[in-house]
């Protein structure tokens, strides 16, 4: 009954969704900017940070740029499925990135950096790892949004109870540890400015309300509180970040 009663509301929420929370997204901003840079870079080699079981970007662009893509992980296991990696390595990023310095064009990082404990020294790592002009793009979830406030406040065996029940799609996605070390807007860019890095953007996106659709009225509430905070453009209020820097050549 329980399960029937969250499909019904899932399935009005998804209804009622407006199409800006879709297309506003920060993840769409990463894949986007993403996509190019990977495009222009042809014969580099990329770092993912967070690699994971899949990779976040076409194969044909991997294929047709001639990319060399070196994926990192702290759980080895995670990464057993990526076959589009050439290299995989497990450790934490925040103590080395296992790679020579100035060996790589770009790293890229997608809902990594919420888990790592020590931000500042990751990206310290990153920039040491970084050929000059070469690249970072980072996309994740601000320590402020709602769903992070409440990731902090549950314990975790609750919290990821809670995704695996009532937030479709998350089992085996969603629920490992975070600890939002920078992750806001603010502290976030002075930690990339502080390695060294230029700053070539930085977008916030301020939907987030899908951890929300398994109870209808509780949706809609926080889809208003989305709207809002996207109509104030409050950079620290924001959802999610994509983030583009340099190391300057």
């Amino acid at each position: 009954m329980l399960k029937n009663f969250i499909q019904w509301n899932l399935r009005i929420s998804n209804r009622a969704t407006p199409r800006i929370a879709y297309s506003t997204l920060a993840y769409e901003r990463y894949y986007v900017i993403g996509s190019a840079l990977l495009r222009e870079m042809k014969g580099s080699t990329v770092l993912e940070i967070g690699a994971g079981k899949t990779w976040s970007f076409s194969t044909t662009i991997k294929q047709e740029s001639k990319l060399y893509l070196v994926g990192l992980d702290i759980d080895d296991s995670e990464m057993k499925e990526n076959s589009v990696l050439d290299k995989k390595q497990s450790g934490d990023a925040c103590s080395s990135l296992q790679i020579e310095n100035g060996s790589v064009d770009l790293i890229i990082t997608s809902a990594a950096v919420e888990h790592l404990h020590d931000t500042p020294g990751c990206i310290r790592n990153c920039y040491r790892a970084l050929r000059p002009g070469g690249k970072i793009i980072a996309t994740f979830a601000n320590r402020y949004a709602t769903f992070a406030v409440l990731n902090r406040l549950l314990p975790r065996r609750l919290s990821s109870f809670l995704l695996k029940h009532l937030v479709a799609g998350s089992d085996g996605q969603l629920g490992f540890k975070a600890y939002y070390d920078r992750c806001s807007f603010s502290a976030f860019k002075s930690e990339l400015l502080g390695a060294g890095f230029d700053l070539d953007d930085a977008y916030c996106s301020y939907f987030s309300s899908e951890y929300f659709k398994f109870f209808f009225p509780l949706y809609l509430l926080s889809l208003g509180w989305d709207y809002a905070r996207y109509r104030l453009q409050v950079p620290n209020l924001a959802s999610h970040y994509c983030f583009v820097a340099t190391k300057p050549a």
